[in-house]
């Protein structure tokens, strides 16, 4: 479901989402799973939610995938 949040990211933003010029920080960014969503893309509130229930350190706290299939945002 990490990878899928990931993906979905890339996807719609263009770009990863824990980038660093530093490999080091990269990492750091992954580990604390910290992200922001470009400013400048015209993402809907749907799709942040999606990817935010996704992209969470805990696994257990993670959004399934059952929950993903119901998401508001591909149920449309």
């Amino acid at each position: 479901m990490w990878s899928l949040g990931v993906l979905t990211f890339v996807l719609l933003c263009g770009f990863p989402p824990f980038l660093s010029d530093n490999v080091a920080e990269t990492f750091q960014l992954i580990l604390e799973a910290s992200f922001d969503f470009p400013e400048d893309q015209d993402l809907s509130p749907d799709s942040k939610s999606f990817i935010s229930s996704l992209l969470v350190r805990d696994p257990a706290a993670r959004m399934t995938a059952t929950a993903a299939l119901h998401h508001a945002w591909l149920s449309r």
